[in-house]
């Protein structure tokens, strides 16, 4: 079996948590939340929605040579489904390329290991993040619409690093949750009377907080189309699914996690999960983290734990993920904590 590069892989595991953790300059051209919103991702009693997410994205796209915004299919309610994909001008010209580069080596069909090898080196590491599967848990879209602006507009060096070594695949998982969800809070003009109390009706169409298990039929039309440039069209060497829990307890775990493990799971995969939490540790201030709710392996098994979002798929062949990481939001809009499931498909 030959892997991409596994430094490059364990390096970008942390793309989605360090991305946005380094100031940087921006590039002047690219419309900053702010300047399209009135406001900050993550400001007190703000929430964005789809269709300003759509309209943000494809305003980064007309400005930026770094993103390119695709529709892969329709919602429930019949809204556009978009994918950003962020990576470096150079890369955009050879995307085709890439792409059949990562399906190539994760069909593993008439490859040799030496072709494989080769492939290895010419290819590019496909990160997919997708944010609002569960349109309630509103920080996971709008962590998304922040990672896409940062990686289409920083310049540190670090940023630039990730744009030469990835395809970023950045994808809103409900477009439907986030307009009813973020209209709903959004309805007051108060700000101090926003809630997410009360609201109408679940937040996808057919089967409102079940669309996560619908991954194992594909049986919804938003799974449909992610499932699509998964499995059929990217193969995608991360998958990064995230999600949001509330504010009591533990609001973030990480692995290593401790065993046993499912024995349906391979032991390579769990051997390079773990191996991919060591980095995010010895990262991401493990102490401070701590402190501020985490717990890791000495806790929470976690290798059993039944398949859960678009992650459930790649759990017999891929390198689930899962770690919930907190915020520090204090308002209603924000309150509580994250969860993000990360998936490794192996590359043969």
């Amino acid at each position: 079996m030959v892997l991409i590069s596994r430094g490059r892989v364990m390096g970008l595991a942390l793309m989605a948590a360090v991305a946005i953790a380094v100031p940087a300059a921006a590039q002047t051209r690219i419309t900053t939340p702010k300047e399209q919103f009135g406001s900050n991702i993550g400001d007190d009693y703000f929430l964005a929605s789809y269709t300003q997410l759509a309209d943000y994205w494809r305003k980064l796209d007309a400005e930026s040579d770094r993103l390119v915004v695709q529709e892969i299919g329709k919602s429930a309610e019949g809204r556009p489904q978009l994918m950003a994909i962020i990576t470096s001008p150079e890369n955009h010209a050879g995307l085709a390329r890439y792409r059949d580069i990562s399906r190539r080596l994760a069909l593993a069909e008439g490859l040799t290991d030496d072709q494989a090898t080769s492939l290895a080196h010419e290819g590019k590491a496909v990160v997919w993040i997708d944010g609002g599967l569960h349109g309630t848990e509103v920080l996971g879209a709008h962590q998304l619409m922040e990672t896409v602006y940062q990686m289409a507009s920083r310049t540190d060096p670090e940023t630039l690093r990730f744009l030469n070594d990835v395809v970023l695949l950045a994808v809103q998982a409900n477009p439907d949750g986030m307009e009813l969800v973020s209209g709903w809070y959004m309805r007051e003009a108060d700000p101090l009377k926003r809630s997410m109390e009360g609201l109408p009706r679940l937040y996808q169409k057919y089967i409102g907080h079940d669309n996560n298990r619908d991954f194992y039929m594909v049986n919804q039309p938003e799974t449909e189309n992610m499932a699509r440039v998964l499995y059929l069209e990217w193969s995608p060497q991360i998958l990064y699914n995230h999600h949001q829990t509330g504010p009591q307890g533990v609001i973030l775990f990480a692995p290593p996690f401790r065993d046993p493990f499912n024995y349906n799971l391979d032991p390579l995969l769990m051997a390079e999960l773990d191996g991919v939490g060591r980095h995010h540790a010895q990262r991401g201030q493990l102490s401070d983290l701590v402190e501020r709710g985490l717990k890791d392996h000495r806790v929470l098994p976690q290798h059993d734990r039944p398949a859960h979002g678009d992650q459930g798929e790649p759990h017999a062949h891929d390198h689930p993920l899962l770690s919930r990481a907190p915020t520090t939001q204090r308002r209603p809009a924000l309150a509580g904590g994250a969860h993000a499931e990360l998936a490794f498909p192996a590359v043969h």
